[in-house]
This record gives structure tokens, sequence and C-alpha cells, in this order.
């Protein structure tokens, strides 16, 4: 049976918005697409929108707003965790970090200029199974050397998977390894990284997928 899905798009290039409108229409049948070119008038019926939304697809630069703050916004109107994928052509550098600490997990980063289809089908795939991702060709744009010397291989192959948006089942399945194997090592890399006991605000799968990224 297909799951339809409610989206909600908040782009301020109508060209750009409305061909990510007809690609969610195709690639979604029978889903609906809500469109909006600003934050303010999202904003003014942002309650009722929001038990009316499954996925938020919003650019990060708005002329009026920012896509992070509507997201949050959004998500409060809803009462629960609204899956969320943010766009840019350029991150700031507290992006992640803003992401991270407000958004928390089912949320995605994508890049608007590099990325195709196929990554944004994937992380509308990720944010709706709660699970965090971000754009492949961010993967490669500084790891940290710090992380990598902290970590054991097993830790580290892990962590990429789970910056990946992967889960922990999906993980023991390519590694053909045990959930349990997968949350120990995961464990062992919170230690290592001091994320645990950490303020609840920051979720240590997430802040460690960053850092491993070197986006933290």
């Amino acid at each position: 049976m297909t799951t339809l899905t409610k989206f909600v798009v908040l782009e301020d290039d109508d060209l750009l918005g409305g061909l990510l409108e007809q690609w969610l229409l195709r690639e979604f049948p029978g889903s609906s697409v809500r469109r909006f070119l600003n934050a303010t008038t999202l904003r003014a019926g942002i309650t009722d929108l929001a038990a009316e939304t499954d996925v938020f697809i919003a650019d990060v630069r708005l002329q009026d707003g920012d896509g992070v703050d509507v997201a949050v916004e959004l998500r409060k109107a809803a009462g629960t965790d609204v899956s969320t994928v943010i766009m840019s052509g350029r991150p700031t550098a507290d992006l992640f970090n803003r992401m991270s600490s407000s958004l928390q997990t089912g949320w995605a980063f994508i890049l608007k200029q590099s990325s195709g289809m196929n990554t944004l089908r994937q992380a509308i795939s990720v944010v709706q199974n709660g699970m965090v991702m971000v754009d492949p060709q961010l993967h490669n744009s500084g790891n940290s050397s710090e992380v990598d010397q902290l970590l054991s291989e097993p830790e580290r192959d892990i962590l990429k998977r789970v910056a990946e948006g992967k889960s922990n089942k999906t993980i023991a399945g390519e590694l053909f390894t045990s959930e349990k194997t997968v949350e120990r090592h995961l464990s062992s890399t919170y230690a290592k990284l001091n994320l645990e006991g950490r303020s609840k605000s920051l979720n240590p799968r997430v802040v460690a997928s960053l850092r491993y990224l070197g986006l933290l």
C-alpha cells in the first residue's frame, strides 16, 4: 500500500519551488504539496499547517526569515518532530550546530547546487525514519583528524554509516553483525567523544556524526 505524504515546501525562488513541487508529485503519487514563497505567509497559518505536514522542505536563506527557524516553529506548532529537509547553496559555519541543537533528529541537509534528485529522495526517506543525513558532497569536507585518532576502525566505519543516515539495524545488516554490537561500538564512540550525559538538547548520535564529517 502506497503511503501518501503531505509535503510543505518553503522556497522563495519561484522557479525552483515549482520544479520541486512537480518532482514531488511525480515521485510520490497521490501525495500533496503546499508551496510557500516566503516565511511570513507560512507563519500566518502555521497552526493549521502543522497538523497537515509530514515532510517540510525549506531553503535556509529566505528574504524574510530562516528555514531552520521556521522548521523549529512548525515542530512546536505540531507538537511532534515534523520530518525536515533543509537546503542551501552555501551552508554557514554555525548551521549544523543550530540544526543539531534545535531539530535534534529527523532532519537532513542537502546542497542545492550539487545534489541530484536521488540525494533528495534519500533525504526524504531518512527524515521520515527519524534519522539524520548530511549531503554526501560534504562527507569529504574535512573529517576531524582528532576523531580519526580517537576511534577504532570498526567505530569509524559504523560512524561513517550513521552519518549517511542509516539505522542501527541497517548498519548491522551491512556489516553482518548484530544490532547490539553496533550499539556497543556507538556507546564507546560517544564516551570517547565526551558525548555521554550531555544536555538532552544535543543528540549524541547527531553530534558524533557531524564531528566525523568535520562539520562541528
